[in-house]
């Protein structure tokens, strides 16, 4: 079959294109040959159970440790580097006094950091709280009283904006981070000399608060924890047949449900190398589908 055949007539349609794209781009194609039972089945034996989702990445990060697994332009990271950046952004969170169980609301644009941040609350044992770069002040307002952060990071371009409504919602702290990476997050970052070790939690401890999207009433802040998340990732790592042998083209939003669990956490527990784009474009993903495929 013409790999590029499915998405034929999509070009005028950024959003179908996208979402169509980014499902799953890997490196190796295979056939479909798992059923229903063996799809639900447990995972193979070398897939020790964990506790938590971040001690299945972790442990899935230091098994290979010089692998690549992360790369964002110019950039690229070996497990082992992934883990130590990782805990020196939760060193630098818990020096803000964040605590297990604590939110950290966080509006940027698309960034390596960005993964870090977000692998970060979890092993501070926090709650990360994704936002939408699109919603507006009195959205804010609302998600940030209703999930009551302790720590927002926003895109520098709107921190003053963001920093007026945390104040006003009793957020300690409002932070910023970059899609270049800088930032007054990524300062505090650099003073910290030792990554902090995973601050143990059970699994059904929560991990996200995602918000829905409204269409029918007011968001709903959709409590999800560390079992729900990792379940599903380990039912589609053997369902979708990945392993460290594949590339995912990663191009939706780190806010997006599909962005950020299934593409992230499927390839960061199969050790899959992630290739990072900043968001979809239809010429950079043709141009990196025919690195991989022509």
């Amino acid at each position: 079959m013409n790999l590029l055949q499915p998405f034929a007539g999509l070009h005028g349609d950024r959003d179908a294109g996208a979402t169509v794209l980014a499902i799953v781009l890997v490196h190796q194609l295979r056939q479909w040959d798992v059923g229903v039972t063996s799809i639900f089945a447990p995972l193979a034996s070398n897939s020790s159970p964990m506790s938590t989702l971040y001690d299945a990445i972790q442990s899935s990060l230091l098994c290979a440790p010089a692998s690549v697994v992360l790369e964002s332009g110019e950039h690229a990271w070996s497990g082992e580097a992934l883990d130590h950046w990782v805990g020196l952004y939760a060193a630098a969170l818990q020096s803000l006094g964040l605590q297990p169980g604590d939110r950290v609301a966080v509006q940027i644009e698309k960034s390596a950091e960005n993964v870090a941040l977000y692998l970060a609350v979890l092993r501070a044992g926090g709650i990360y709280v994704p936002l939408n770069t699109g919603y507006v002040a009195r959205e804010l307002e609302y998600f940030f009283g209703d999930a009551a952060p302790k720590i927002c990071v926003a895109a520098p371009e709107r921190v003053e904006e963001l920093a007026a409504i945390a104040r006003s919602c009793g957020v300690a702290h409002c932070l910023t981070l970059g899609a270049d990476g800088g930032g007054t997050l990524p300062q505090i970052v650099l003073a910290q000399s030792t990554p902090a070790p995973p601050v143990a939690r059970a699994a059904n401890n929560l991990a996200v608060i995602c918000y829905t999207s409204g269409t029918t009433g007011r968001s709903k802040g959709a409590m999800i924890s560390h079992a729900n998340l990792l379940a599903n990732a380990q039912t589609l790592v053997r369902a979708w047949g990945f392993t460290a042998r594949d590339v995912l083209l990663h191009a939706l939003p780190l806010y997006h449900i599909h962005g950020l669990f299934v593409a992230l956490h499927c390839a960061l527990l199969s050790r899959a190398r992630i290739l990072l784009l900043p968001k979809f474009d239809t010429t950079t993903v043709l141009a990196s589908l025919a690195c991989f495929f022509f």
